[in-house]
């Protein structure tokens, strides 16, 4: 919901009256995720909330009712309760059920996993052959202070695939800000 303007996020969830299908047709009878669902814009607040409480929603720049049966998942690194340009009202229809999940850095016992799930996909795109990370490496990983959470993190074993050219990832393939915090924080 961050990435794009409130026109094109329009069009993008409710569809076009032209015949262009939104992502509620398309999750019809499924799941439907909006990230950062804090950032909408208030025009697009206001059609979500109609579509939740009726049931039906108005593709852009048409006037036709449509239904979609949609299960609706709504992400946000912030309190919606606490962003100010957020409806009342919204955050109380898509508060039904609320999972609190901890940044990465408040469950570090995680990263190894997450680590070697990101390796392997990425050396197998890459078709490298490569089985993990040294000891010192996970040890670098585990001590790096993760803000910007799991995308963060696979970005850095992604960029140690793409360097790597051995059987195990090791320090030296790691982007340089996760070996400076680390080395400055041991000492």
């Amino acid at each position: 919901c961050a990435g794009l303007e409130a026109v094109v996020l329009e069009a993008e969830l409710f569809g076009q009256a032209s015949g262009r299908e939104g992502a509620l047709d398309r999750a019809d009878g499924g799941t439907l995720l909006l990230n950062e669902v804090a950032s909408l814009p208030g025009a697009v607040q206001n059609r979500l909330l109609r579509f939740l409480q009726e049931g039906v929603y108005e593709r852009v720049g048409g006037s036709e009712p449509e239904t979609s049966d949609v299960r609706l998942v709504a992400a946000s690194e912030r309190d919606l309760f606490q962003v100010e340009t957020f409806r009342d009202d919204l955050y109380y229809r898509l508060n039904v059920v609320t999972l609190r999940v901890p940044s990465l850095r408040q469950r570090w016992e995680d990263l190894p996993a997450l680590a070697m799930h990101f390796l392997q996909v990425h050396a197998k795109e890459r078709d490298k052959h490569i089985v993990g990370f040294s000891d010192r490496t996970l040890h670098v990983l585990q001590h790096f202070d993760w803000n910007d959470n799991v995308r963060q993190l696979e970005h850095c074993v992604e960029r140690a695939v793409v360097l790597c050219n051995e059987r195990e990832v090791q320090p030296k393939h790691l982007p340089r800000e996760v070996l400076h915090h680390v080395q400055s924080d041991s000492g």
